[in-house]
């Protein structure tokens, strides 16, 4: 260990090792962002352990894996801290599944309804609930809305996996500036009031909205889902002039504290949307003790001081 310490304190050596060291640290890093995972990845997210298919595809696997900065992962964080043994999770725009699959994993006996309707997401999500042997998961192929009925989906016309498909296709196409060619496919759509009264659901403890600007009309479609069950919602949400009010008039409706997800935790915010332009934002009915929340509270919480 001296000698260790001797050779790094030599200005010469060590100016010469670090910059050594600092250059591979960006070679490799450039490599790793071309070199996309492929296979059944091993990830770990708040010290969950499960596997993920890819097929140089899925690109939040690539972040995950190679631990790059990505938005969702304190989301990820947040949302598996907060679930409890028996919960029952509604998992909307479900993609290739990693918040059913670490939802499923984040407590004991927690059942997931994973919603999907894209073909491709739909076929890789079956492959990730299978691959992490999960046996409580019901795998829903629609999309959700404010009512049922047949509507026009649109997905990539490679037919590939996709984080931007949507009933609207404005969305998607502004997603990706005109760089990905889109198709109409039809599918169903059901509202979740519909659904949870047509397969007797009995309990609702958390939800998941990534929908691709549909959020109100899944919101509209679950009144009474939510007033009966008051779950935490994690909500996607591009806030704009149109849909703040809208999204005021929910919150204070059903009594809901709103919170921003950041790298540190959990911070309190208006119920205006006006002192966040985030993404992602956390719906609660019961207020947290303060208005910060550190990720370190967040995995001590337990049923007394986060009651269902």
């Amino acid at each position: 260990m001296q000698l260790i310490q001797s050779i790094r304190s030599n200005s010469t050596i060590n100016s010469v090792t670090r910059l050594i060291l600092n250059t591979s640290i960006k070679y490799l890093s450039n490599i790793s962002k071309r070199w996309h995972v492929a296979g059944n990845i091993p990830l770990t997210i708040n010290g969950i352990k499960f596997s993920m298919y890819s097929n140089c595809d899925d690109h939040k696997l690539n972040a995950l894996y190679y631990n790059y900065a990505y938005i969702e992962k304190n989301d990820l964080l947040v949302f598996s801290s907060l679930l409890r043994d028996d919960d029952v999770v509604l998992d909307l725009g479900a993609n290739t599944g990693i918040y059913t699959v670490l939802s499923s994993l984040s407590a004991k006996n927690v059942t997931v309804h994973s919603f999907e309707p894209h073909p491709q997401n739909l076929e890789r999500l079956k492959r990730n609930i299978s691959l992490n042997d999960l046996k409580k998961v019901t795998i829903v192929e629609k999309c959700v809305g404010n009512e049922q009925g047949k509507v026009k989906f649109s997905i990539p016309e490679t037919n590939g996996i996709s984080d931007t498909s949507s009933v609207s296709e404005d969305f998607s196409k502004g997603s990706y500036d005109d760089k990905i060619q889109w198709k109409k496919i039809e599918v169903e759509q059901t509202s979740l009031d519909s659904y949870i009264d047509r397969n007797n659901v009995h309990k609702i403890n958390a939800i998941k909205i990534d929908v691709e600007g549909q959020e109100l009309n899944v919101l509209k479609g679950a009144r009474l889902l939510i007033a009966k069950f008051k779950p935490m919602i994690l909500i996607e949400c591009f806030i704009n002039a149109e849909n703040r009010q809208a999204l005021k008039d929910f919150v204070v409706d059903n009594n809901y504290f709103v919170y921003v997800i950041v790298s540190e935790g959990l911070v309190l915010i208006d119920r205006n949307f006006t002192t966040y332009q985030g993404l992602n934002y956390l719906f609660l009915h019961d207020k947290m003790n303060s208005s910060f929340t550190t990720m370190k509270q967040l995995r001590e919480l337990n049923q007394s001081n986060f009651p269902n």
